[in-house]
């Protein structure tokens, strides 16, 4: 995964209010994820912090085909701030 997170470019970003979603590009020459490896039941959740949001926010990344499709990125409390630099991964 980290292969193709490193060699991902964004194609598109949608915002929806809440959140948001960018559609990637993953090079074709990038290795394949192992379909048995990556169940979304099985993954856990990125979850960051930012001073607007009491809640923070979450984020996933989408596979389809073994390959990295989307980011998704979405708000645990009510909006999205326009400013995303103040982020802030939690671990």
């Amino acid at each position: 995964m980290e292969r193709q997170v490193e060699a991902a470019e964004a194609d598109t970003r949608e915002y929806t209010g809440m959140g948001f979603y960018t559609k990637l590009r993953i090079p074709e020459d990038a290795p394949l994820l192992r379909p048995d490896r990556w169940k979304i039941e099985d993954m856990g959740h990125g979850f960051a912090r930012h001073p607007l949001l009491d809640g923070g926010a979450c984020f996933i990344l989408w596979i389809r085909n073994s390959r990295i499709v989307t980011l998704e990125g979405y708000s645990l409390d009510d909006g999205w701030p326009k400013d995303e630099s103040a982020f802030e991964v939690a671990v």
